[in-house]
């Protein structure tokens, strides 16, 4: 199943501007506050 992806592989980096780098960096903290806050309103603790 995975094979079809290496054989794909040519070594070089792909399409990836700036804004996709930090997006990701910021992504995880966001999503992490957020299922916070859900469980902070929903169990009140």
């Amino acid at each position: 199943m995975v094979i079809p992806l290496l054989e794909a592989y040519n070594g070089r980096r792909g399409y990836s501007p700036l804004w996709v780098k930090w997006g990701f960096y910021a992504f995880h903290p966001i999503h992490i506050s957020l299922l916070w806050l859900i469980r902070f309103i929903l169990l009140g603790h």
